[in-house]
């Protein structure tokens, strides 16, 4: 069985290096796509669910915010 040349030691960090940086890149774009995708979600959900031009109801006299009662 024929064994393969040994890898000399620097070339092997050298290896080692370079597949640390194309990892760390590779987890550093799926974090920022999945931090914006979130905040995103995010935003539209509250976009949705909040009016932009609330009804309120008519100010009263009195300046509270419940109607007045009405005696009969």
């Amino acid at each position: 069985m024929a064994s393969a040349a040994p890898i000399p030691p620097i070339q092997a960090i050298a290896g080692m290096t370079v597949a640390r940086f194309r990892l760390t890149v590779l987890y550093s774009g799926l974090f920022l796509a999945a931090g914006t995708g979130l905040l995103a979600t995010t935003y539209l959900l509250v976009d949705h669910t909040t009016e932009r031009h609330p009804h309120r109801p008519a100010a009263t006299t009195s300046g509270s915010p419940f109607p007045a009662q009405t005696t009969r």
